[in-house]
């Protein structure tokens, strides 16, 4: 349907890219895309959020998966990733990956959210799991689990994961994958449904992070994009 390697030395021409800010953003010679978040800007809920990347591409009428493959170092321990269906930041439905610092340490998170409504006052529907509580480790307030979170953490940063937004009739859900090192264990988790009757807006990507994260910087690597039909 479509796909996006981000090799270089462009983006296809389908992108734009609102409030961009050139120097925050490269081609690496791995083949991949560059994102560094500064300052209380990159947002996904905030209207001015910087380098928010947003497909000019008409979406399939039936089922289909917004695909995206990316890496993050956790830096600021506050960084997130949203993949969503954009028409303006109060008016989005997406898949979102963040980290939060804790006690016991940085928390991985993944979220289905919808936001909709009057842009001054929008209403937000959030499903939240934290992955290293549960699905992924049981818990990390304990030096077995401290340590299964932190290598997944690290396996984030070195080898990356998948996020995708999934529409499957009316229902949308969020899902994230990884591959660890080593056996090759497969990680994967995947939210409740949020129910759209009609999916609109386009496809975009946003790295990120909370005004939290300031005076920090966060750096991040998309490297590939696609929109896929499944297979019936």
């Amino acid at each position: 349907m479509f796909e996006e390697t981000f090799d270089g030395p462009a983006l296809n021409a389908a992108w734009r890219v609102d409030s961009p800010v050139e120097e925050l953003t490269a081609f690496t010679p791995q083949g991949a895309l560059f994102v560094a978040a500064l300052g209380k800007a990159p947002y996904f809920t905030n209207p001015e959020a910087t380098n928010r990347f947003v497909l000019d591409r008409p979406l399939p009428k039936g089922d289909f998966d917004l695909v995206l493959d990316f890496r993050v170092n956790v830096q600021t321990r506050r960084e997130g990733v949203m993949l969503s269906l954009f028409e303006a930041a109060h008016e989005q439905i997406g898949a979102r990956m963040w980290l939060e610092p804790k006690g016991c340490g940085t928390l991985l998170n993944l979220s289905l959210v919808r936001i909709s409504g009057a842009e001054d006052d929008p209403e937000t529907t959030s499903f939240d799991t934290n992955l290293l509580g549960g699905p992924w480790v049981d818990g990390v307030c304990n030096a077995a689990g401290r340590e299964r979170g932190d290598a997944i953490l690290e396996t984030l940063g070195r080898d990356g994961a998948q996020l995708r937004l999934k529409r499957r009739g009316r229902e949308i859900t969020a899902s994230l994958e990884m591959q660890m090192p080593g056996e090759g264990e497969a990680l994967s988790y995947t939210t409740q449904s949020i129910t759209v009757l009609r999916p609109s807006g386009a496809a975009s990507l946003l790295g990120g992070h909370g005004h939290k994260a300031l005076p920090g910087e966060s750096h991040f690597e998309f490297d590939r994009f696609a929109i896929e039909v499944p297979q019936q």
